[in-house]
């Protein structure tokens, strides 16, 4: 068959074929994603643990180690990585590119389910983060004490909390400030059973004597010429002295 010939004699159906093929490729064109900075990355999570107190070895031995062995297992990994330092653990678990990220991120919240229970006690719960191009962190930032008569780990947790996150997130263009890790300033109450049962009280009473004095919460709200006030309960205790001084009964 010659096929310039029988081009020359249907001239109409050549066009409308090289029509219908123009029309496919356009609309091929028009659909096809497009994106000025596309992201090239492989689909990332990363899953930070923390537990206060804890050194490096016993981080690795009781969380970094059994989180790896559960996460190895899962479809599409390609790769993980881990650090682990005094109190906390940092694993980042890299996925092949066909994998969606909210796919790896459900798979790994998933393992982590089964792998948390046999954390040691005092262990925070795992935060996960999925990793892209765009949601990578610009920038890390690590503080400590810088000698024995500076300020505690749980004085610089409180910083970064309510000081160096505030600053941060007055940047333009910073959308989300992290803060991870630290001591957290707690009181541990010492308790005499014997003087509390001879004095006719229990450990729940106390505790919950405790926990009424030491509340902030909303107290309501007003509304006076269309301008609305809200109220708040702050009866926290200003220190550890205070907490002695509580009335239980």
């Amino acid at each position: 068959m010659n096929l310039a010939k029988w081009s020359l004699e249907h001239p109409y159906l050549v066009l409308a074929l090289a029509c219908a093929v123009g029309v496919l490729g356009l609309a091929g064109v028009m659909s096809s994603p497009r994106d000025l900075f596309p992201d090239t990355t492989p689909p990332q999570v990363l899953v930070v643990t923390v537990r206060e107190g804890a050194s490096a070895p016993e981080m690795a031995r009781t969380v970094t180690e059994p989180l790896e062995r559960e996460i190895s297992g899962l479809n599409g990994l390609a790769n993980q990585t881990s650090t682990t330092a005094d109190g906390v653990s940092s694993l980042r678990a890299e996925f092949a590119y066909g994998k969606k990220v909210s796919e790896a991120v459900t798979e790994v919240r998933n393992a982590l389910a089964a792998v948390t229970p046999r954390f040691p006690a005092g262990t925070a719960e795992p935060l996960v983060y999925s990793i892209t191009s765009r949601t990578a962190p610009a920038v890390t930032l690590a503080l400590s004490p810088l000698d024995e008569g500076g300020p505690t780990l749980s004085e610089i947790r409180l910083l970064a909390e309510h000081v160096i996150r505030d600053e941060l997130l007055r940047i333009p263009g910073v959308g989300e400030v992290e803060v991870f890790g630290g001591h957290h300033p707690s009181v541990e109450v010492s308790v005499d059973r014997d003087l509390l049962a001879a004095s006719g009280l229990s450990l729940e009473g106390l505790i919950g004597a405790i926990a009424k004095q030491n509340i902030s919460a909303p107290a309501g709200r007003l509304t006076v010429e269309g301008a609305e006030i809200h109220f708040t309960l702050d009866s926290l205790f200003p220190g550890v002295d205070q907490v002695g001084d509580t009335v239980i009964a």
